[in-house]
């Protein structure tokens, strides 16, 4: 654990440094959600819980897979073919150690923006929401793991560090916009849950309206419990595939 402690120090200072990372993951939302919302801070309307927190849950949705394509998967590609990536595990002697690591660092990160555009967000609709602040931060200790698992399909990908950012936006651009297809049907809906970002929408929103005493149905339950282990196993296995050699380096 020492070691995973030593690298979560590393991975804290160098998310901190990312100054333009940071934006990307929290300013553009908020950006986006004055851009849409801000008309609300000068003629207040009146919204239920279900409704706040089901807009928020959006926004929660985006920056938290952001922040872990960003600064977990894409990055650990990065650092395969920089060679940091084969250092750090000659150090840690796991490629799990070096992935918890970042992600609990990435958990920390994760908080502080979560709480910061919450406390936009109820400024800007005129509410303190017991869901929107602890149903935010309860999504981060739920959901994270998973996502951050089901991401780890990316490590098979044998692509070179300029290839990154156009796998990021493509995979983004796509996830968002399958954000619109929708089903009644619990199998179908069970299927459009295998998109992270709806995965994050819809069990994001059912934490926090379970923190007002909204309990989810079975089916919603039944769903969570199948595609989280769906996306655990994706990410045991694409651990295990995940090289630390750079591509260049490879017979």
């Amino acid at each position: 654990m020492n070691k995973v402690k030593a690298l979560y120090k590393v991975y804290i200072v160098s998310s901190l440094n990312s100054k333009i990372v940071f934006m990307y993951n929290l300013l553009l939302p908020i950006i986006y959600l004055l851009a849409t919302n801000l008309k609300y801070f000068f003629h207040p309307i009146h919204m239920t819980n279900q409704g706040l927190i089901n807009t928020a849950s959006y926004f929660w949705a985006y920056i938290i897979i952001v922040t872990l394509l960003n600064n977990v998967t894409f990055e650990m590609l990065g650092e395969r073919e920089s060679g940091y990536f084969k250092e750090m595990f000659f150090i840690a002697g796991s490629k799990w150690h070096i992935l918890l690591a970042n992600l609990l660092a990435q958990v920390t990160i994760l908080v502080s923006e979560l709480t910061l555009f919450n406390v936009v967000f109820s400024i800007i609709f005129h509410t303190i929401n017991f869901g929107i602040f602890l149903g935010g931060l309860l999504a981060i200790l739920v959901l994270t793991i998973p996502v951050t698992c089901v991401s780890c399909i990316f490590l098979i990908l044998r692509i070179k560090a300029q290839t990154i950012p156009v796998i990021e936006t493509i995979t983004l651009f796509g996830l968002f916009a399958l954000l619109s297809l929708n089903s009644k049907n619990p199998v179908i809906a069970t299927i459009y849950q295998l998109n992270p970002i709806q995965y994050l929408v819809q069990n994001s929103n059912s934490l926090s309206l379970l923190l007002l005493g909204n309990m989810p149905s079975s089916i919603a339950i039944f769903q969570f419990v199948i595609v989280t282990v769906l996306y655990i196993l994706v990410g045991v296995w694409g651990l295990s595939k995940f090289s630390i050699l750079p591509i260049e380096n490879r017979a």
